[in-house]
């Protein structure tokens, strides 16, 4: 339960009032990408901002699929390939 309450709260943007953890001096902060970023081919950060979301969403469905069939994880993520896993 706790991987799927992070997973859920990883899968929103941040604030834009929020404070990044570390502060170098001279940091300048990178504007918020908002809900959905543009969308740019090859490997830049808005790529990798859409891959790690789309990564999390993933983790979410999984465990609420496994949350509501009484199944373990490994049983949907095999459900979910036709069953070559076993």
């Amino acid at each position: 339960v706790h991987v799927l309450f992070v997973a859920i709260l990883a899968a929103f943007p941040p604030f834009g009032f929020q404070d990044p953890l570390v502060k170098d001096q001279g940091y300048k902060p990178e504007a918020p990408a908002g809900l959905i970023p543009p969308f740019k081919t090859g490997l830049t950060a808005e790529a990798e901002l859409i891959n790690g979301r789309l990564a999390m969403l993933g983790v979410i469905s999984i465990t609420t699929a496994a949350l509501f069939t009484g199944t373990s994880v490994t049983d949907v993520i095999n459900l979910g390939l036709g069953k070559i896993l076993y």
